[in-house]
């Protein structure tokens, strides 16, 4: 998993502090996803002089991929990143590309078939792009035999 400019993990509403490539887009942090995870919780944020943002995330067996499936917020409610918080009136993350496609870079140990995700994005002075977006994925129930490892990236 990355994200450009800087990314904030949570599992199950614990947030995952020791991410050496939180603030490196092009470098994934890639941590241990237990097969009891039921929601997934990003916070990216672009810095000023970014014109694009995007999330980009998959597990080794594709089993989480990021994708218009997970939903996104430009507001920090309280508890967004815990798992009974209510999520129905949030948006579908808007998709502009694959891993590697579509003009997006390439980030190693991330699924091609993974999406980069955000919500509104720099067009022009007048379409502002959103800074902070919290985005979140709620997981079903997993053959806790399978280990599986999730890789990350934020990219703007």
């Amino acid at each position: 998993m990355t994200v450009d400019d800087i990314l904030r993990l949570y599992i199950d509403g614990v947030e995952i502090t020791d991410l050496p490539n939180s603030e490196f887009h092009d470098i994934p942090d890639v941590v241990n996803l237990p097969c009891t995870t039921r929601l997934i919780g990003i916070h990216g944020s672009n810095g000023p002089d970014g014109a694009v943002a995007g999330i980009v995330a998959s597990t080794d067996d594709n089993y989480v991929l990021t994708n218009s499936s997970w939903k996104c917020s430009n507001v920090s409610y309280p508890g967004w990143a815990e798992v009974d918080f209510d999520d129905s009136a949030w948006e579908s993350a808007l998709e502009f590309g694959n891993n590697g496609g579509n003009g997006w870079v390439h980030i190693p140990a991330i699924s091609s078939d993974a999406e980069w995700i955000w919500l509104r994005q720099y067009y022009s002075d007048w379409e502002l792009m959103d800074s902070n977006v919290y985005c979140r994925k709620r997981l079903g129930k997993k053959n806790c035999i399978v280990h599986t490892s999730l890789a990350f990236s934020l990219s703007m």
